[in-house]
């Protein structure tokens, strides 16, 4: 039992670590296309086995800057959404878990209101 919570500890560690990577990641996305948008000039790495370097130029050709920049931004608020839907269920797990220091008791009143409407 000792052991399998460590490894559950571990594991949730390193499920926090990877979440908040995806934040890190994406408000530097942001921050990238932010200042892209600013210069109006739009630099994008194509992802793929042979990445290509993208760019356009918000004078010059307006429609590939307008598609280039909303990549930029969905790729940074999908990767802010993923950090933050991930810490949201790391959350939610531990205040379920009678084992964690994050217990909620309130919360097992409320699965126990949910099992008896089933």
């Amino acid at each position: 039992m000792r052991l399998w919570m460590a490894d559950a500890l571990k594991c949730a560690w390193l499920v926090r670590i990877v979440a908040c990577f995806f934040l890190l990641t994406g408000a530097w996305g942001a921050a990238h296309a932010a200042y892209d948008q600013n210069r109006g000039i739009a630099v994008v790495t194509t992802p793929g086995r042979y990445p290509t370097v993208e760019s356009a130029d918000r004078v010059s050709q307006p429609e590939a800057f307008r598609n280039l920049m909303a990549y930029q931004w969905l790729r940074a608020v999908g990767a802010l959404a993923v950090g933050a839907v991930i810490l949201r269920l790391i959350k939610r797990q531990d205040s379920l878990d009678p084992f964690s220091p994050g217990f909620g008791g309130q919360a097992m009143d409320d699965l126990e209101r949910g099992l008896k409407t089933l």
